[in-house]
């Protein structure tokens, strides 16, 4: 983390206030301190026993006391469900925020929030957790796209994949926020990293038709398998493949233009140009498909963007169009 670590808050303390108390919440407060280290911590009231950066945070009940307390930034990173109880009032006081993914869970919510930031005419900076936009890798992919590598472009295919029970093999599956479409659970939602990355390295989408619902014999009460078809006139399609199911992890994107073909693999750790020539496969430094670290560099961003009272290169703004295009694939 050294190499990501910023001064801009040197001599100065961030207070940051962060909902949530589970896994993405305490890794953002471990990256937090990490950058920040004299940071202050506003923790949104838990029972739960608290670790890591976590467990030196001061409680308060909500985000309307913290906001009263003062505070420079808010991570809203508990259960999808919830955000819209802490996104409220963060945006009616224009506080800067690291929103997780996915921004909210349902339509009423997220026509909410949007009216919500016209009104108050929300304009803080902001960053929203689809943190694969900072992943070197493929941000490579990108630069091969822009460049015009493969030529115009017709298509592209997102598969993303796991077994739900080895996802988090430390609690059962069947309580967490995935197995409950009402708590935000569900492939679409869960996995919208990858509707994120068709827009992010495509464009902009106009249609969207999907087919989705619960086919294996997990115990759910979510989809845990889908299909999704975006498209815009003259443009490229997206295909995107989601699921709950792959015994083995799967996260692989391929797009088609008229002189290649361009693949990545998270868990091969490779990026290669298929063309009349054959299989180029593109050297990378090391580091480049370490997902973790864009969690540092995305934390970093942030902060640098609260200090400097600048926008970030992930706003709110793009998380609520990969959000839209995603409820609109669940008919929402």
């Amino acid at each position: 983390m050294g190499r990501h670590r910023s001064a801009v808050w040197e001599g100065q303390t961030v207070r940051a206030y962060i909902t949530g108390h589970g896994s993405i919440a305490r890794r953002h407060a471990d990256n937090l301190l990490a950058l920040a280290p004299d940071a202050e911590i506003l923790l949104q009231h838990t029972d739960r026993p608290l670790s890591g950066a976590l467990s030196r945070a001061s409680i308060v009940r909500s985000a309307t006391d913290a906001i009263e307390q003062g505070i420079d930034a808010a991570i809203v990173a508990s259960a999808t469900a919830a955000h819209p109880t802490a996104l409220m009032p963060l945006v009616q006081a224009g506080v800067p925020m690291y929103v997780e993914k996915p921004v909210v869970a349902d339509r009423e919510s997220l026509d909410f929030l949007s009216a919500s930031i016209a009104e108050h005419a929300y304009d803080a900076p902001t960053i929203v957790g689809c943190n694969l936009r900072f992943l070197p890798s493929l941000q490579a992919l990108r630069s091969d796209l822009i460049s015009g590598r493969i030529g115009r472009v017709v298509r592209g295919l997102f598969e993303a994949g796991q077994w739900l029970p080895d996802w988090r093999p430390d609690r059962d599956y069947r309580t967490g926020y995935s197995a409950h479409a009402d708590q935000g659970g569900g492939v679409i939602l869960d996995l919208v990293h990858e509707i994120d990355a068709a827009r992010w390295l495509l464009g902009e989408f106009q249609t969207v038709t999907s087919d989705f619902g619960h086919r294996s014999s997990l115990d759910l009460h979510s989809e845990d398998t889908a299909g999704i078809l975006m498209s815009r006139p003259s443009g490229p399609l997206a295909i995107i493949s989601l699921d709950y199911v792959s015994r083995r992890p799967v996260r692989r994107y391929s797009i088609v233009g008229e002189e290649g073909t361009l693949v990545w693999s998270l868990q091969e750790k490779s990026l290669a140009l298929h063309s009349p020539a054959g299989v180029e496969h593109i050297d990378l430094p090391d580091g480049s498909y370490d997902v973790s670290s864009t969690y540092v560099v995305a934390m970093s961003e942030f902060l640098k963007a609260v200090h400097d009272h600048k926008q970030t290169s992930q706003p709110l703004s793009e998380g609520i169009r990969s959000m839209d295009l995603a409820l609109r694939s669940k008919g929402l």
